[in-house]
């Protein structure tokens, strides 16, 4: 059985819009990765995806 790679910003950065991603029981659709400045100068990042029942989590 092959370990899973551990997913890394780098390896977020590579993948497609619409690659399916198991994360524990879920499985997700990847939508995009980005990062937003927040209003006291440091960023956060994020990652937005879609779930199995096609709903988007809420921030």
């Amino acid at each position: 059985m092959q370990p899973y790679q551990t997913l890394s910003p780098e390896r977020l950065a590579a993948l497609t819009t619409g690659t399916k991603l198991k994360l524990g029981t879920f499985i997700i659709k990847f939508i995009r990765r980005g990062v937003i400045q927040c209003n006291d100068g440091h960023k956060e990042s994020f990652v937005e995806y879609i779930d199995s029942q096609r709903l988007q989590p809420r921030p």
